[in-house]
This record gives C-alpha cells, structure tokens and sequence, in this order.
C-alpha cells in the first residue's frame, strides 16, 4: 500500500481553519501522525496567509509538525507570503526548520492575491510582486549555499550576510504554486509557466480540476522542450478538496458550504468545479482523475466542518482504493508520466 514507484500522495492540512472553528491544531497534529502511520502519504502540507485569510501561523506550525513526525516530507504550499517576509530571517527560519525536520522542507511559493490588505501595511503594490517574487527567491537562495553574501537589488540591499544554520538539504527545493487559466490568454499561460520551468524546481498548482490541469500540463510540457529544461528532475504537482459521506448530496452541500466559509471573498461559482465528495468509492475515482491526467503528486485535503470523523474514512476506506487504482494503472501503462 502506498508503495507503486512514481506515485506519492500529500494530505493538505488547514491551518485556516484552525480560527474558523472547525479543528484544533491538536486535531491537525493528530492529522499528521495518522497520515503518517498509515503509510499512504509522503507529505503533509498547510497553507500560508497573514492578513487577508488569517491562519495558524505556517512558519510556527511547521515547527510543531516536524517535532511530532519523522518521516513525511513537510510541505508549505504556497508560501503566499514571501514577498512581505524578511528574506534574511526567512532563509534562517526555513533552514532552521530543515535541521529540525532532518531535511524533509518542501517549499511551494507564489505572489500572492495582492490584496490590499496585505499589500498596504507593507508599502506595496500589486504590480510588484512577480519582481519581488523572484528576487527574495535569488536572495533566499544565496543565504542557503554562500556565506558573506553582498546582494544590490531592486527591493534588498545588504552586504556581508552569512545566514546560519545552512539547510540539510543542498538546497531544500522551491516550487512555484501558479495556476493559468485555462482559457486565458495563451501568452499569459506561457509567461506563467515559463517563470516555474525557469525559476524553480517544480510547477505546484492550486484550483484546477483534472481536465484543466492536463491541458496546461501539455504545454508545460511543450514549453520545457523549446527550454530544454528537464521534466524528469522538475516536481509535478496538483490535487483537490474531499468530502466524504455515504449521502452524495449531502457530501456535496458539505464541500461547498466549507468553501463558503474558508474562502468567504475569494470562491466564486467555478471554485465548486473541483470538488470531489460522496462515498468513497466515488472520492477515489475523483482523485483518481488527477493520476489520469498525468499528475503523479497528488495532494488530497478535507474540506468538512466535522473534520476529525473524515480523517479515518480517508486513510481507512478512500486511499487503499486509490492506490489499488494506480496500481491497476500502472500495470496498463508502459511508462508512467514525468514528474
């Protein structure tokens, strides 16, 4: 179980909704261990936000799942963030956590939403953020390898900065969480997907169903040949929101009200397209379309206001079903797919 090579699934943990009252962090701690144990994931995740949608703190929590599992990658995804974070502190943050974790950090950042309630406190704007993304990365990045580094850019200046500790792994890997639409302007999805293939180490996107994300996975494709860029070495990853009942209807009220609630000026009419809910042979197969359009990274999250009670179905009745899936998959297919 959880063993087809090739394949690894993340359970998504919500540290949002921690302060919306429908888990505790012992609840999310508790979520980890049991993934875990289980054998079936090899990561966890949460999310990142400071003030436009309030959560659990990323970098604290993080601290406190390292602490209590000793196996699962630890993943952050996406770092919304980092364009308003100190990048000195953060690369000795994020090292420091790679010490503690025995080098399990998996990093996934993006610009953010640019909302003003982020942006205004910080002096910025919206238009800065693809520029400030890219050079906290550049510096982020020094601080891992180089000591007494000298940086003059656009947004940080310093001189002689050695960042200790340095981080386990050499360097810990950075993916980009951007996600194109679809059905916007080609040049827009090129220049989003150019940025991942050439400014980190795998494309991590969030809100797309299976077919949405096999079409923008074909011309990532496309694209990293004209690069020449390697998709073999380059993280590949997507997945979705889960409810779990033997009511389908019900199952899918539950789904869409927790979006109401975690995303409450962000969702809109499409949010509910990649849903998957109902009884667990019905989950699985949901899921089991992201593997079928070519994702071999699969993050699952619990989206329900009873969390605790759905985390066995997950473990216990929807993912042996989907492992035996790809299993199944696997033995049809002559290769498996990059990334």
């Amino acid at each position: 179980m959880g063993t087809v090579p090739g394949t690894a699934f993340a359970l998504s943990l919500p540290n949002r909704g921690i302060l919306l009252g429908l888990l505790t962090v012992e609840q999310i701690l508790a979520a980890a261990v049991a993934a875990e144990a289980s054998n079936q994931f090899a990561a966890v995740g949460i999310g990142d936000n400071l003030l436009e949608k309030p959560r659990v703190e990323a970098i604290a929590l993080l601290g406190a799942l390292a602490a209590r599992t000793s196996r699962v990658r630890l993943h952050l995804g996406c770092l919304s963030t980092l364009i308003i974070r100190d990048p000195i502190l953060f690369a000795i943050q994020w090292a420091s956590l790679d010490v503690i974790s025995g080098g399990r950090m998996e990093l996934a950042v993006c610009i953010g939403g640019g909302d003003d309630r982020e942006m205004r406190p910080y002096g910025m704007s919206r238009r800065e953020r693809v520029p400030r993304l890219l050079e906290t990365l550049e510096v982020v990045r020094r601080l891992w390898r180089e000591d007494h580094v000298a940086f003059e850019g656009r947004f940080h200046r310093f001189e002689d900065v050695s960042a200790q500790p340095k981080p386990v792994q050499s360097p810990p890997p950075v993916y980009l969480a951007n996600a194109p639409d679809p059905d916007g302007p080609p040049e827009r999805i090129d220049r989003m997907l150019l940025r991942a293939l050439r400014h980190s180490d795998g494309w991590h996107p969030t809100g797309l169903t299976p077919a949405q994300f096999g079409r923008l996975r074909v011309r990532l494709e496309e694209l990293a040949r004209a690069e020449r860029r390697d998709l073999s070495t380059f993280s590949i990853s997507c997945g979705s929101l889960v409810n779990i009942q033997p009511d389908p209807q019900q199952a899918r009220h539950e789904a869409e009200e927790y979006v109401r609630r975690y995303w409450p000026h962000a969702y809109e009419a499409a949010s509910f397209d990649r849903l998957i809910s109902g009884p667990p042979d019905l989950v699985a197969e949901g899921i089991l379309k992201y593997w079928d359009a070519g994702c071999r990274r699969i993050a699952v999250r619990i989206g329900a206001l009873h969390y605790e009670a759905q985390v066995p179905l997950l473990i216990d009745e929807v993912m042996p079903r989907v492992w035996d899936g790809v299993a199944a998959r696997t033995r049809q297919s002559p290769r498996s797919a990059p990334g």
